[in-house]
């Protein structure tokens, strides 16, 4: 660096402290970066900011896997706000549960359940059954009708696909509001049955003994001087 700024001042005919002083002004900002970089907070700092970065990066692809197959993102935004709850309450049960691969999940089968489901009205059963009677007695017909029957067979695989999809849609959808609740509820105290009762206990044992030492306390009181005798007529 020093010898390219002692060139650069040669060429502006020997301006070599204009150059010094652009050149530490252009270093000033790399030497700054680099002393904070070894900072702790710092480190913390751009740890964090990476992470917000990649979250949203995540939350972006997801909505863009939803939307491309035409599936609302409302319980997307649920469950994404359900998983960072928890991460806040309990990041332990965060990492144990794997919530950012199960949101992941949840992503696909709602991607494969909405396709089957576009394949499943695009080609009604009743249809394709109605098809096969009519073109059964047909000689002619023979290979459209081997070609309708697997029609029919892919539909009813596509409706048992479905079914299935949704079922564990539904199963994410639950064990995510169950992490999520379980993780906001408080620490339960330890209960301690015999707690009252040994308070309970103490206390009448300080009150007997109270009760045997008043009378005492009060017979070796001082009497009580006589009143004068104008006052006491």
């Amino acid at each position: 660096m020093v010898p390219i700024i002692l060139v650069i001042g040669i060429a502006l005919g020997g301006q070599v402290p204009l150059v010094w002083t652009l050149g530490v002004a252009l270093l000033a900002p790399v030497l700054f970066h680099a002393a904070a970089m070894g900072r702790p907070g710092y480190r913390r700092w751009l740890a964090d900011r990476r992470r917000l970065e990649l979250e949203r990066d995540t939350c972006q692809r997801r909505q863009h896997a939803l939307e491309s197959a035409g599936v609302l993102g409302d319980t997307l935004a649920e469950l994404t706000a359900l998983a960072k709850s928890v991460e806040l309450n309990d990041e332990v049960a965060a990492a144990r549960y794997e919530l950012d691969g199960l949101l992941d999940h949840y992503v696909q089968v709602a991607v494969a359940l909405k396709r089957y489901e576009h394949l499943i009205a695009a080609n009604g059963r009743d249809e394709l059954a109605a098809d096969i009677v009519r073109s059964q007695d047909d000689p002619t017909a023979a290979a459209r009708v081997r070609v309708l029957e697997h029609r029919l067979r892919c539909h009813d695989l596509c409706v048992a696909a479905a079914k299935k999809l949704r079922a564990q849609s539904a199963a994410i959808i639950e064990l995510l509001r169950l992490i999520a609740q379980r993780s906001a509820m408080p620490d339960v105290p330890i209960s301690d049955q015999d707690a009252v009762e040994r308070r309970l206990a103490d206390l009448e044992i300080t009150e007997a003994a109270l009760g045997e030492l008043t009378p005492v306390t009060l017979a070796e009181l001082p009497p009580l001087p006589s009143l004068p005798k104008k006052l006491a007529a």
